[in-house]
């Protein structure tokens, strides 16, 4: 498996991913970058491929599943969307 965790990847492929997460997620600068990550680049793309994961397996995002530590999985070098599937196993073990 490929490690999609913004950090782990060259700034090329970070763009075209951050690209991506704009045109599939409404207000992405706004909401993602500015709002949930304070500005933080690469936890705004970790978040925006997460949610791309979860709503592409359940047609849901991070907001609207139980309490989780997003930032300290980001901080630990979580791959965004291993982690997805870890959360969907979890919270919907029929995944």
């Amino acid at each position: 498996m490929i490690d999609s965790h913004p950090d782990a990847m060259p700034a090329e492929r970070r763009a075209i991913l951050r690209d991506k997460c704009a045109k599939r997620l409404p207000q992405f600068q706004a909401h993602y970058v500015d709002e949930l990550a304070d500005g933080l680049e690469s936890y705004a793309l970790w978040l925006g491929l997460l949610d791309l994961r979860l709503k592409h397996r359940a047609f849901v995002g991070h907001e609207s599943l139980a309490d989780r530590d997003w930032y300290g999985a980001y901080e630990a070098g979580q791959d965004p969307i291993a982690y997805a599937d870890a959360v969907l196993s979890h919270e919907f073990p029929q995944f």
